[in-house]
């Protein structure tokens, strides 16, 4: 167990305690040991899903380059759904098939990860955005065709009511973003950021050829504490929000809050190794870290999609990273900003307790026993 201690802007509130559960990467037809423990944690206001709340582009068993290995029966099924897709593809179309397919894996996402973790908290929010396997293609960006269908469906199934429960009229943005402000008791703002549908594309550092290298060193990665290679993308000049979305954000950051917790899909601190990140946009990062840095209050910033858990501390910017609750990853991205002895390389997820009362923020990462193992605490 560690224990690490910072300082913060001190303040007030009218509300004591409030715990906000997270993480991301869930695949909808696996079984969740790490989200079952989340529905076991007491008195959640909210969990947050950060990104890759499902997966509608890889087979069901797992990414099958030597990922996750999958069973005869799972390949028998994964057959089965190629055959479906297929059928769908030829008699109705690529975009109807891709509406099918989003269908049935939100009707999966349902019955074996949300609908019983509903039942088991029936008083926390869900709130989420998204990432790319979300809209159905590893790395997509705003020129993902289905763009707008993916978009449509996520709306449908996370803007609901019995998900957001009372936070479902919160928000300034429009109903039909990603994008989106809610408020929490105790003055606690959460802005969940879209990394996705305005971010201009990346260029590969190697071109076409790059995936074969990375499925070529993924093997031998695998079974190593390693960090992961080579640099895949360039750095870019594009955009990561778009214009509409950062003036959203810009306004939502001028307003008043005691804590903030900013949501972004990526990873936001970490230095460029040349995989996606927010480091791959350099002026976007630098505008985003001068804009937390200038908000009021206490900011903490929540990031997924990397297959492993970490704390990381940039001046006065703290980012928990939880990820995932399905998938795990062969080697890790170089990050000297990580704290040390907050990796955690299983199914993990992240709870932050920000106690009013005793002017104290804890960030902590949990394993799929519900068992802590890293814990932050900073002074509200």
């Amino acid at each position: 167990m560690w224990v690490v201690v910072l300082a913060a802007a001190a303040g007030q509130s009218c509300a004591e305690r409030v715990r906000i559960g997270f993480s991301s990467c869930v695949n909808q037809n696996r079984a969740s040991a790490a989200l079952e423990a989340v529905g076991r944690e007491a008195s959640l206001e909210a969990f947050v899903f950060l990104g890759d709340n499902g997966y509608h582009d890889t087979p069901s068993c797992g990414i099958p380059w030597a990922i996750e290995a999958c069973s005869a029966w799972e390949w028998l099924g994964e057959v089965g759904r190629l055959w479906v897709r297929l059928w769908r593809r030829a008699w109705r179309g690529a975009a109807a098939e891709d509406s099918l397919r989003r269908a049935d894996d939100y009707r999966d996402l349902t019955s074996r990860h949300v609908g019983p973790l509903r039942r088991m908290l029936p008083s926390t929010a869900f709130l989420a955005t998204w990432d790319d396997h979300d809209l159905g293609a590893n790395d997509a960006d705003s020129t993902y065709p289905f763009l707008s269908d993916a978009l449509s469906a996520f709306v449908r199934f996370w803007r609901r009511p019995d998900m957001e429960l009372e936070y479902s009229g919160g928000g300034a943005s429009a109903a039909s973003t990603v994008y989106k402000a809610y408020r929490l008791k105790g003055d606690i703002q959460v802005l969940l950021l879209d990394v996705r549908s305005y971010r201009t594309p990346l260029t590969r550092a190697f071109g076409s050829a790059w995936k074969l290298v990375e499925l070529a060193k993924l093997a031998r990665l695998r079974a190593a504490d390693a960090i992961c290679e080579p640099r895949e993308y360039e750095p870019s000049e594009g955009t990561m929000l778009g214009v509409g979305q950062w003036q959203w954000l810009e306004e939502r950051l001028a307003e008043p809050a005691r804590v903030r917790v900013v949501v972004s899909s990526i990873q936001v601190l970490r230095p460029d190794d040349g995989a996606e990140s927010w480091a791959n946009m350099p002026r976007e990062k630098e505008r985003l870290l001068a804009a937390l840095e200038g908000a009021s209050g206490q900011v903490i910033i929540l990031s997924g999609d990397v297959h492993y858990g970490e704390v990381s501390v940039l001046g006065s910017l703290t980012e928990v990273t939880a990820s995932g609750l399905t998938e795990t990853w062969p080697c890790v991205h170089y990050n000297p900003l990580a704290v040390d002895g907050s990796l955690v390389r299983t199914h993990n997820y992240g709870i932050a307790d920000i106690d009013f009362a005793n002017n104290a923020t804890t960030l902590s990462l949990h394993n799929a026993r519900g068992n802590m193992t890293f814990r932050l605490q900073l002074e509200l």
